[in-house]
């Protein structure tokens, strides 16, 4: 008998009991389809980030983890009733089958042939509560800004964001090379801003050159319209804070359901769905975010939920979570059983020490 202690995901803390989050996790890039060859070089280089080994099925379930590594009395969330739709079992069952590794269906990649359906082994990994909370609602980008928040996110200058910002749109001109979408603002009558649908730059009378014209976040576009636009010497404050209370990937999502919406019904009619290497159901119309830590087949069993936006808080603190994986250096793994119940006198050393190394890099960064 006795008990064990699992490691939190990101944090490594060992956790023997307590509020926990759970994510149910499948086979990521490097550990399905085709073996990887490494002979002469036991490096694995991937752009994949904290998916590359493994990949969540969904987004997490919370509840109290026993100190036998499992997770009980599952709370009512948009993602566990989604869950009991998809799979046919209540949270608890799903849980219980993913701490037992059964299967589920899924897909893997094969070079020869793209996505295919096989049944997946399913498994998951522990998040310790309070690391979960702070984690999943706030993001510190390289130099310490929040990375959260629109109003700093570069290439997220969609129409919905322009439009928020007080942008009207006045056609297009398709004679010129990439931005052929044109704005205006009512505010400040010098400015012309033009667009891709991503990204922009600006224009405005007696400009004698295009450096520095190109703006890749809202700050930029406030900055570069007041200055040259020719109205107000600040732009509306009202704006600005609704700017840094959104979450960049709220807007992302539903950017992109609009994407995955439009090209579902196509795809869904086609004589085979998976298309090209990596199948509308990762990657519709060349890549977006439902790609981003989620398994290929997430949007196929979650659609009903996704495409109502009744996932969409769930969504936006799980991709803010693994972005934070991503700024540690981290990959998603299941939990496993180490050191029976854990030394937190060994963790708070390392902990210790490993603070000091982050204090020294970040003096010596801010130095320079």
């Amino acid at each position: 008998m006795g008990s064990f202690n699992t490691a939190c995901a990101l944090s490594h803390v060992s956790m023997g009991g307590g509020p926990a989050v759970f994510i149910p996790l499948v086979r990521g890039l490097f550990n399905k389809g085709e073996p990887i060859d490494v002979s002469g070089n036991t490096s694995i280089v991937s752009n994949e980030g904290p998916y590359t080994f493994f990949v969540a099925l969904c987004p997490p379930l919370f509840g109290q983890m026993t100190d036998y590594g499992r997770l009980e009395n599952v709370e009512d969330t948009p993602t566990a009733r989604a869950v009991a739709r998809a799979f046919g079992k209540s949270p608890q069952e799903f849980l219980d089958a993913c701490g037992d590794s059964q299967t589920a269906p899924g897909f893997v990649f094969r070079s020869s042939g793209g996505y295919v359906q096989v049944n997946e082994r399913v498994g998951g990994c522990f998040v310790h509560r309070r690391v979960w909370d702070e984690m999943s609602t706030r993001f510190l980008d390289e130099w310490g800004r929040d990375g959260r928040s629109l109003w700093l996110s570069d290439a997220a200058l969609y129409p919905r964001v322009l439009t928020m910002m007080g942008f009207e749109q006045q056609g297009q001109d398709l004679r010129r090379d990439r931005y052929k979408i044109r704005w205006v603002h009512p505010l400040f009558p010098r400015l012309t801003l033009w667009s891709d649908g991503r990204w922009c730059c600006l224009e405005w009378p007696g400009m004698r050159t295009r450096n520095g014209t190109s703006c890749y976040s809202p700050r930029d576009v406030a900055r570069m319209t007041v200055t040259h636009g020719g109205g107000p010497s600040r732009f509306p404050w009202q704006v600005v804070k609704l700017l840094r209370a959104t979450p960049t990937y709220a807007v992302e999502h539903d950017e992109h359901l609009e994407q995955v919406a439009s090209l579902r019904e196509i795809f869904a009619r086609s004589e085979s769905y998976m298309k090209g290497d990596k199948g509308y159901l990762a990657s519709p119309g060349g890549g977006n975010l439902f790609a981003y830590g989620l398994d290929p087949g997430f949007l196929d069993r979650f659609w009903p939920e996704v495409s109502t936006g009744g996932l969409r808080d769930e969504l936006v603190a799980w991709w803010t979570f693994v972005s934070n994986m991503a700024a540690c250096n981290q990959v998603l793994m299941p939990s496993y059983n180490g050191y029976q119940c854990g030394s937190p006198y060994a963790h708070r050393e390392l902990t210790r020490l490993t603070t000091e190394i982050l204090d020294e890099t970040i003096r010596d960064r801010e130095s320079r």
